[in-house]
């Protein structure tokens, strides 16, 4: 009977063990560190001091926000919602007004990572009891008013965010939604390694599409969004050539992505992960110089 039991315990071990592998990706806490770790890369460079420093107040509330907006999930974040209320940012919600709950945590991604201006009128989750838009919106709304309090940008930009709920074309809204993307390429960045190393060539990433022929407002992909927020940001920048060589260089590395075939084998993987690749690097080269020129940027960072 022992040996029964020492034998069960055995195979219990191992079956906890597989589980644990097998625990998808967005439950294990180190990729949260690992998205931190390159928007801090994106938005300040290596070489800037900033960059090795502790978290500061002002670093944290954006982590956490970007986190709370696209991934929280099940019961996690209301230690983050507290880091945001005692740094006073505005109208915090609580955490069951915008939990994501009723799903595998390893499907959030088709509710938050769609796209900064996809319409997810037509998603529910039954476990909510309400629309997941309304959810969906108030993760939004912490976002910006997260970069409006650690910037500065002042009541007018809070009564735009909060009252008339429209911030298109405004710093506030770019910026958030340049965190936004940064998050996304950093997933597409894990998830299409994970991918070739399954053997498994044909992607659905639960994101909004890296590049779509014919992007439009109406169509839109990766590169169309990137570039509104980028344009929004940097188009008046003191530093144009910088400006220009990143939307140049986006812009080849988005042609070439819209010319692919949908990924089916091996090659098309390899192709969309040095697409990637080469964005995330564009990214770290020109956006640190850009943002430290920006005094809404350098007066908090600098």
């Amino acid at each position: 009977m022992s040996r029964n039991l020492t034998r069960r315990g055995f195979l219990k071990l191992c079956w906890l063990s597989l589980a644990f592998l097998l625990m998808p990706k967005e439950g294990i806490a180190y990729e949260r560190d690992d998205h931190d770790d390159i928007t801090e890369e994106i938005l300040f460079g290596r070489s800037n001091p900033v960059f090795d420093r502790d978290k500061t107040d002002a670093k944290k509330c954006l982590e956490c926000a970007v986190y709370l907006c696209l991934d929280q999930s099940k019961s996690d974040g209301a230690n983050d919602l507290s880091i945001l209320k005692d740094y006073g940012v505005d109208d915090v919600p609580e955490l069951n007004q915008i939990a994501l709950t009723g799903v595998f945590g390893g499907s959030h991604d088709k509710y938050t990572h769609m796209g900064w201006h996809y319409d997810y009128s037509g998603i529910s989750i039954s476990a909510l009891g309400e629309p997941w838009e309304k959810r969906w919106e108030l993760r939004k709304k912490l976002l910006l008013n997260s970069v409006n309090k650690v910037f500065g940008f002042g009541p007018v930009s809070s009564f735009r965010i909060n009252v008339l709920g429209y911030t298109k074309g405004t710093r506030v809204d770019a910026f958030a939604e340049l965190l936004y993307y940064v998050h996304v390429l950093g997933d597409y960045e894990d998830k299409i390694k994970a991918n070739i190393d399954k053997e498994k060539y044909k992607m659905d990433l639960l994101a909004i599409p890296f590049a779509t022929r014919e992007a439009s407002r109406r169509n839109r992909d990766f590169f169309f969004d990137l570039h509104e927020s980028l344009e929004t940001l940097f188009d008046s920048s003191e530093d144009r050539n910088s400006y220009k060589s990143l939307s140049d260089t986006l812009g080849s590395i988005a042609q070439v992505a819209r010319s692919r075939p949908a990924v089916s084998s091996k090659t098309g993987a390899e192709n969309f992960r040095k697409d990637v690749m080469k964005t995330k690097r564009a990214l770290k080269k020109y956006v640190p110089q850009l943002l430290a020129q920006e005094d809404f940027f350098s007066q908090v960072f600098g």
